[in-house]
């Protein structure tokens, strides 16, 4: 019942009052009179109180499972990819990290319901020059989200819109020998001359290698390089942290096949920026 609606009702036990009694009674029983008045008006509130709707009402509220939330996101971040790894989540509390061009930093914070699914945000620890604040804004499913990233120092890099997904693991177009693994599924080394390469499930990628000096010699510093991968298209791209070594911002690795008796292709390992990498049979 609106506020209009009882402001009626007031005015019907007044006009009832009136014409209860007449203009005799009211003039000589003024006291009684104020009493009637009184006590409609108080039943007319009394009436806002227990039927007044709040027009301002929030939306019922929602729960999210351990199963939803907990899981790797994957998105463009300014043309290269980040993945977010939320691997806590305990009523509206969530925590994890993310990694973006092998730069990984811890991000703690807030999921709260909204109308349309759950919104985090997130902090990074701040103590680092790309350290700065999520704002993820997920669909009910937690499969997809809309998200903004803003640095913590005003100096820092620029302010960021991007999507994410639920991360999935990459369509095999090859087979795997029965005594090895894929790397890009499973996680794991692939080795070379003098180096390796390491594929984390989070999306990281870890480049260690000792530089030629000449054919058959090589520096004795070891070099690591941490960078972020994806397979697109038979291809490993890797976008790296920047290394006053190594010199690349970024690396596309081939794969390289070999074929059984069976005729099917399987994955030998990969080629690319002078690098020569074999999957580690056991």
């Amino acid at each position: 019942m609106g506020i209009n609606t009882v402001f009626l009702i007031k005015i019907c036990y007044i006009q009832a009052a009136r014409n209860h009694y007449n203009n005799s009674f009211v003039q000589n029983n003024p006291f009684q009179v104020k009493i009637i008045v009184v006590a409609t008006l108080l039943t007319g509130l009394m009436l806002t109180a227990c039927t007044g709707k709040n027009t301002n009402q929030e939306p019922a509220s929602h729960t999210a499972s351990d199963s939803a939330v907990v899981s790797l996101y994957k998105g463009d971040f300014d043309g290269s990819p980040i993945y977010i790894t939320i691997n806590y989540h305990n009523g509206n509390k969530v925590a994890g990290y993310n990694v973006h061009k092998g730069l990984k930093r811890n991000i703690t914070g807030e999921l709260l319901p909204t109308a349309n699914g759950f919104t985090a945000t997130l902090d990074e620890p701040g103590d680092n020059p790309y350290d700065g604040h999520f704002i993820i804004n997920f669909d009910t499913a937690f499969a997809k989200a809309t998200a903004s990233w803003s640095p913590v120092k005003p100096d820092g890099p620029r302010a960021k819109d991007f999507t994410l997904a639920r991360a999935t693991s990459p369509k095999r177009q090859y087979e795997i020998d029965e005594v090895g693994y894929d790397p890009f599924t499973d996680g794991g080394m692939m080795a070379g001359d003098h180096s390796d390469i390491n594929f984390e499930k989070d999306g990281s990628c870890l480049l260690t290698y000792y530089a030629h000096i000449t054919d058959s010699t090589y520096v004795d510093q070891l070099t690591t390089v941490k960078g972020t991968w994806e397979v697109k298209n038979n291809q490993v791209l890797v976008n790296w942290q920047p290394n006053e070594t190594f010199k690349k911002t970024n690396t596309v690795f081939d794969f390289s096949f070999y074929q059984n008796d069976d005729g099917k292709k399987y994955l030998n390992g990969i080629k690319g920026e002078g690098f020569d990498f074999s999957i580690i049979v056991d």
